[in-house]
């Protein structure tokens, strides 16, 4: 496919999904609950098939195809591939299911995409009384879309962390727990995300706003011990995939600020919106700042921008909420369209411009 053809393509997946996702909330607020239902999981499809069907597509493609040969070639099974190999169990037991039911690696991608999609745009319906789905849905594929092509894991657990936003507002910590537990099976530093229940959920005002000063400070903080922690917990053998990234000297990312900081602003002073309207996805904010800090100190230590997506995708909550509760319908249009053409912006510098992740021009099986 020519390069104008794969900007196409992209730019239909991430429009068409968005509005069949606002279709669907359309018709649920017109008492046709189920069917809203169908049409909006529908919105998952092409997205899934572009992903799923695509070859050589993205820059960690053949690094994938060499991993799914060497845990299902070179072991006696998935007990022996968990035990010797430094990947995660749950990508040990999926690159198995493909080697046992499809005996064919592409569907390796196929399979991680279904799951990637249908957890993210789950955790999105799971949330559609607190935000506009079909922004969710924009945000959601001009930030994650193009970068599930590369690092799939990562990304597969990022969609299994964004299931676990309804239960921390809900403050079900157990299923909570079990949640990030579930995505730590496909990349281990998950796991960090167990912080944010703590950050979230204070009994008092005054706790809430300690947290609030203190958690940057202590992420900030973790530039400082990210290396003789990751080469302790790699000791153990628990990281030793992870071992490679250290500290190196440097600055701060000028580049990665200035793209941030309009969302930063109208979450600054927008949020309060949220609050008064007891939209329980305002406490999420602090989270998307977080994950700010760290891209802004990734100079110093490279993996913080990696570890740094899990926190990222707080906006999609945040924003889309603010979508929702606007006062008016002539502020919520003049919001929304602000909105689109920020991250239609977004996701046509990073992916289509400067062509991060190598997925253009699109090539399918």
């Amino acid at each position: 496919m020519s390069a104008l053809g794969t900007y196409l393509l992209y730019y239909f997946i991430v429009i068409s999904s968005s509005i069949i996702a606002w279709f669907s909330n359309f018709i649920r607020n017109k008492e046709h609950k189920k069917l809203a239902k169908w049409i909006f999981f529908i919105a998952i499809i092409i997205p899934v098939l572009v992903s799923g069907f695509r070859y050589g597509i993205g820059t960690d493609y053949h690094a994938y195809v060499n991993m799914y040969y060497n845990i299902t070639n070179n072991y006696y099974g998935i007990s022996d591939a968990i035990s010797n190999t430094r990947y995660e169990p749950g990508w040990i037991i999926l690159n198995y299911i493909v080697k046992y039911v499809f005996d064919d690696v592409n569907y390796i991608f196929v399979l991680s995409a279904l799951l990637t999609w249908s957890f993210s745009f789950k955790a999105i319906y799971d949330n559609k009384d607190r935000l506009s789905i079909g922004i969710a849905v924009l945000i959601l594929l001009c930030t994650m879309y193009s970068m599930s092509f590369n690092i799939v894991r990562q990304i597969l657990a990022v969609s299994i962390i964004m299931l676990s936003v309804k239960p921390m507002l809900d403050q079900k910590k157990w299923k909570f727990i079990f949640t990030i537990l579930f995505a730590s099976t496909f990349h281990f530093t998950a796991i960090l995300f167990l912080v944010s229940y703590w950050i979230i959920n204070s009994k008092t005002e005054n706790r809430r706003l300690l947290k609030r000063l203190f958690m940057p400070v202590m992420f900030i903080g973790l530039v400082v011990f990210f290396q003789p922690i990751t080469s302790y917990l790699a000791s153990l053998g628990l990281l030793s995939n992870y071992s490679s990234y250290g500290l190196d000297a440097g600055g701060f990312s000028r580049s990665t600020f200035f793209f941030k900081l309009p969302i930063v602003i109208v979450m600054l002073f927008s949020i309060r919106n949220l609050r008064l309207q007891n939209n329980a996805i305002h406490k999420m904010s602090i989270l998307f700042y977080i994950g700010v800090i760290m891209l802004l100190l990734s100079n110093y230590s490279p993996y913080l921008s990696r570890l740094s997506y899990f926190f990222d995708v707080a906006q999609i909550f945040v924003i889309s909420a603010l979508v929702k509760h606007q006062k008016n319908k002539y502020q919520q249009f003049f919001f929304v369209y602000l909105i689109i053409i920020y991250y239609l912006g977004w996701f046509t510098y990073f992916y289509l411009i400067v062509g991060n992740g190598g997925t253009i021009p699109y090539q399918s099986l």
